[in-house]
């Protein structure tokens, strides 16, 4: 004797059926997250602003230093007209 679901179904065939749906559920579930990950730049983009704050560093650091210099030397030509 077979038991039969309340659709006439097998119970058999009604587990078959939930497991092949929890299944699919799994898939999907796993296909959009690796897609979501797929997406994401978020570190490329710290890498890239990071790479760009440094170069500013940069300038700024070599640009101080030019204008150290130039302020320096007018200071020099300065106190050489002053003090004989």
């Amino acid at each position: 004797m077979m038991l039969r679901g309340s659709h006439g179904r097998t119970m058999a065939s009604v587990q078959l059926e939930e497991g092949r749906r929890t299944v699919l559920h799994v898939w999907f579930v796993a296909r959009s997250l690796a897609a979501g990950l797929r997406r994401r730049d978020e570190g490329a983009t710290m890498v890239e602003y990071g790479m760009l704050i440094a170069a500013i560093a940069l300038a700024v650091v070599v640009g101080a230093i030019a204008l150290g210099v130039t302020v320096f030397d007018w200071y020099d030509v300065a106190s050489q007209a002053v003090v004989p």
